[in-house]
């Protein structure tokens, strides 16, 4: 039927019969990404037709289809000139052992149960074809035998079900690493070599082919004299033993060990994380399924932890990515001390964890377990000689009280975990009704920031910086704003959180910075020479290209660099200080001006104030607005100045809002004031109307 085709350099064709036409598609995606030609044929009848015109070296058979199943049209392809040989895959439902036994009654080579495993699909199909032409080769030419089977590590054997008298090929002798074909003349020697957890096994499948006078099909483990394990193969036929009246069996011993160990390879890739080996997502589905039916026979519990590591993209941002794929293999470590042999920690990707606890009893122990889980990752981690501090956020759900299926337990303690995290991380969080519809606003939330940042919803307003001494404008802070279609504008509380745990305030932050550099050259063309000052996030800050994002923000808008002034927290500076102070010289040396934000509400401001180049201090709102009432906040603003001045630092003061306010500060030689007493943050239309209504660029109060 096929020819005389060299596996080596022949293109095999495979004829896949299946009426479903998605399965055929995927097959024949799988089959011609392996090397195949693939012919099809879409119902049995169709199928023994193209076996008969397109002399296929393959055939991949369906089991149910309409006109004709799989079952005769195997039967009926045997029957073709040629067709004897000819190597038929047929495809049945997982455990449908019926099937399995009918298709090698009517002559199939091999079966494979659905759902098919598409990454094997390819080599299961090549394994075939390839032991087929070997056995081919081995029927048409008897002094070729002897090699094919030693290529093919396949040798014969013949068995009398009545004397249980054995006889074993060359070959057969080699793969079961025999020497004296006279010691191994009985079943009953081969049985007691075989692995002990199979002996049975092997024994009843040859018992029952005897006594339905059937096809002979297992796999088997062998232990060879010099005790190592392999895996084989056995099959056989009844043939014709009217002489002897005894059942006599011809068939061949494989040896697949190879194949065994490469599918075991291939499953673990599929099935686990090749990161930290811990089990991935579909392996842990499958584990807290297995979990929730023994837990709904015990009557126990089942609870589902579901672990992120808090600010794990700081890590990777900074120290890069290698070095946070060491701190998750530390981390997937830690948390397999915590948990019993018969739980599952799972990788379910990135910097999320998760965590299968059986067989419950006390509804006390999942609390004792994530407390554990929080603790083991909040400890030091020691890597290439730094000292990292990271802590994780968990969700909680449990079996069968919040959800009575796998999807929905992980599901549920996702949002749990998103809790956790909205309450503070480093912490645990057992899920309740409710939590659904404030993850779902989070969610949405989360998908306005990334259409807006695509459709224009963003917008800067600008808040007016004054001299404190003559009122003149001479600059203005940029202040982000998102107009949303349906909920109107919304102020940076509404979702720069978000933004921040999401990364969205990267790109975010890079569309402000290019945005308020066009704004101060728009100006400069009417001859309003004003500074700009754009606040930095902390993960901008983190962000090793930001730098670069500066220069090409001031490059794009032809905007001199002293026109610039970044604004960063005390809070950033406190991660990585050499990093940090790296960074902020890197700033200075392209000539925009740094100023630290909200000046005075930290731990060590006087030290950082000495470390890094700053040129600006704010002086924070909370002190401006106690001036009038509080003695002590009086006092701080002074010093603040004072500060200031001695290390040749300009002073803003912030939350400007009354004339005693500007007075004060006025008197106290403050160099500059932002406040709602000259003006709100306003769109930039507004504030271009407020800049050409100011005459001779003087600032003058704002009604309130």
């Amino acid at each position: 039927m096929t020819g005389t085709p060299d596996p080596a350099s022949h293109q095999a064709l495979v004829l896949v019969v299946d009426d479903d036409d998605m399965e055929r598609i995927l097959i024949r995606e799988a089959l011609e990404n392996a090397g195949f030609l693939v012919e099809e044929a879409v119902n049995g009848v169709d199928g023994v037709k193209a076996t008969e015109a397109h002399r296929p070296d393959l055939v991949f058979l369906d089991v149910f289809m309409p006109e004709m199943d799989g079952f005769d049209s195997c039967s009926a392809i045997r029957k073709l000139p040629g067709g004897e040989h000819l190597p038929i895959l047929m495809v049945t439902g997982a455990d449908d052992t019926e099937s399995i036994k009918r298709a090698y009654d009517v002559g199939a080579t091999d079966f494979m149960a659905k759902p098919i495993n598409w990454p094997l699909l390819g080599h299961r199909v090549r394994y075939l074809y390839r032991a087929s032409e070997a056995f081919r080769q081995s029927v048409e030419s008897q002094a070729e035998l002897a090699e094919a089977q030693r290529i093919a590590q396949l040798g014969s054997w013949k068995l009398d079900a009545l004397t249980s008298h054995l006889e074993c090929s060359h070959e057969a002798l080699r793969i079961l690493a025999w020497d004296d074909p006279s010691q191994l003349n009985h079943l009953q020697i081969l049985l007691d070599h075989i692995h002990p957890d199979d002996q049975q096994k092997v024994r009843s499948a040859i018992d029952d082919a005897t006594e339905a006078e059937s096809r002979l099909d297992l796999d088997f483990r062998l232990v060879r004299p010099d005790s190592s394990i392999r895996c084989i193969t056995a099959r056989a036929q009844p043939v014709d033993s009217s002489a002897s009246r005894s059942i006599v069996f011809k068939g061949t011993f494989q040896d697949i060990t190879e194949r065994k160990r490469t599918e075991a390879e291939l499953h673990h890739l599929a099935h686990h994380d090749s990161l930290t080996d811990l089990p991935n997502r579909v392996l842990f589905q499958e584990r807290l399924e297995h979990a929730l039916a023994r837990s709904a026979r015990d009557q126990t519990l089942v609870a589902v932890h579901c672990l992120d590591l808090d600010h794990f993209k700081d890590v990777n941002d900074t120290l890069g990515h290698a070095f946070g794929d060491r701190l998750l293999q530390d981390v997937a470590e830690r948390l397999l001390g915590q948990v019993r042999g018969a739980d599952t920690v799972a990788r379910l990707g990135g910097d999320e964890f998760a965590v299968i606890q059986c067989q419950i009893k006390d509804p006390q122990h999942p609390k004792k377990l994530s407390d554990r889980l929080v603790e083991c990752v909040s400890r030091p981690f020691h890597i290439d000689g730094h000292e990292i501090l990271i802590s994780a956020s968990i969700g909680i759900t449990l079996y069968p009280d919040d959800a009575a299926d796998a999807e929905q337990l992980l599901v549920k303690a996702d949002i749990a975990m998103y809790r956790a995290k909205a309450k503070g991380r480093n912490g645990s969080c057992f899920f309740v009704a409710g939590m659904d519809e404030a993850i779902r606003q989070r969610k949405d939330l989360e998908r306005d920031l990334r259409l807006g940042l695509e459709e224009g919803w963003f917008e800067i307003h600008y808040q007016p910086q004054i001299t404190a001494d003559n009122g003149a404008m001479i600059g203005a802070e940029a202040l982000l704003r998102m107009r949303h279609p349906e909920r109107g504008l919304l102020s940076p509380q509404d979702f720069i959180p978000l933004a921040e745990d999401t990364g969205l305030i990267v790109p975010i932050g890079s569309w402000i910075l290019r945005t308020a550099c066009a704004q101060a050259a728009a100006w400069h063309a009417e001859g309003n020479f004003l500074r700009v000052a754009v606040n930095l996030s902390p993960m901008q800050f983190r962000q090793a290209g930001l730098v670069t994002t500066v220069r090409t923000a001031l490059h794009e808008a032809n905007l001199a660099p002293e026109y610039l002034e970044l604004e960063i927290t005390e809070s950033m500076l406190m991660h990585d200080t050499a990093n940090a102070v790296e960074v902020l010289q890197q700033l200075r040396h392209l000539g925009v001006n740094i100023a630290m934000d909200d000046f005075g509400t930290g731990y060590s401001s006087l030290s950082y104030l000495k470390l890094f180049p700053f040129d600006r201090i704010k002086i924070d709102r909370s002190f401006v607005r106690e001036l009038a009432d509080d003695q002590e906040a009086a006092v701080i603003v002074k010093a603040i100045v004072a500060l200031g001045h001695s290390l040749n630092m300009q002073t803003t003061a912030e939350g400007v809002e009354t004339p005693a306010q500007l007075s004060y500060l006025k008197n106290e030689s403050c160099d500059e004031i932002q406040g709602y007493y000259f003006g709100r943050p306003m769109a930039a239309d507004q504030f271009n109307r407020m800049l050409h209504a100011t005459e001779a660029g003087v600032a003058t109060p704002q009604s309130r």
